[in-house]
This record gives C-alpha cells, sequence and structure tokens, in this order.
C-alpha cells in the first residue's frame, strides 16, 4: 500500500493485528479499550494516535483551498 494511507487502511491494517493477536491484547497494547478499537475498526471512531503510532505511521492534516 503506498502512502498516503486512508482511515480505512488504517482501520483493515487494525482489523488484521487484532485477527492475528484478539481484541483484548490489541487494545490493550493501543492503550484503549476494546470497545473503543471495535468502534474504531467498525468506522464508527476515527483511528486514534496510538492506533497510527502502533502501525509505524504518523497523522498529517493538509488543508487547501476550496474551489
Amino acid at each position: 500500500m503506498a502512502y498516503p494511507y486512508t482511515a480505512d487502511d488504517i482501520r483493515h491494517k487494525l482489523h488484521a493485528l487484532q485477527q492475528a493477536q484478539g481484541w483484548a491484547k490489541t487494545a490493550a497494547q493501543l492503550g484503549i479499550s476494546i470497545r473503543y478499537l471495535r468502534d474504531i475498526v467498525r468506522g464508527d471512531r476515527e483511528p486514534t494516535t496510538a492506533a497510527v503510532q502502533s502501525l509505524c505511521l504518523e497523522r498529517i492534516v493538509t488543508y487547501r483551498k476550496a474551489s
């Protein structure tokens, strides 16, 4: 997958991590609750900074002039 990653890309990566490790271990690794992790994976919440960093990525926000 090439840069830039989308929030959906992060969700897919977190889901794969959860599939490999389980909900509890993944949530503990991220320092969040299982419920919060599930909300991220389902798309109900945006990925947290900790979740993004756990994938060795960083969040970069940009803005541009509207057309």
